[in-house]
């Protein structure tokens, strides 16, 4: 990949922010939105190569309603929780991957450049 993939980061969660920095740092262009109405009005300033959000967002009615214009960029919920029931919600909320703590910097960065290269290759055949 010759340039950074561009990471939207949808959370109000500080911590989880600065983590998820911390582990992308020399491998992603971040962008954050705090909540989905920041969501929805920062999305169309820019092409974003994958999503992530915390579970939370992942079951709001006000993300449900935003998820269609999101359609052709992966989503990537991170959680606590493993369990399969979470599994089951954000398969149904749309997302690609679950990422669960411990979160290792290798399988986040894997999955990170996996799915944004899928996303780019994706947009070159359709264009």
């Amino acid at each position: 990949m010759l340039s950074l993939p561009k990471i939207l980061v949808v959370t109000d969660n500080e911590a989880e922010l600065t983590i998820l920095r911390n582990t992308l740092d020399t491998c992603a262009v971040f962008r954050n939105a705090r909540n989905v109405n920041e969501l929805a009005k920062i999305w169309d300033l820019g092409m974003y190569d994958a999503v992530f959000c915390g579970s939370a967002f992942a079951k709001n009615e006000a993300w449900m309603a935003i998820l269609p214009r999101m359609r052709d960029v992966p989503l990537i919920v991170f959680s606590d929780d493993g369990s399969a029931s979470k599994w089951t919600e954000i398969a149904e909320s749309g997302a690609l991957e679950l990422l669960c703590k411990p979160r290792q910097r290798s399988k986040v960065v894997s999955i990170t450049e996996g799915h944004a290269r899928r996303h780019v290759d994706a947009l070159r055949r359709a264009s």
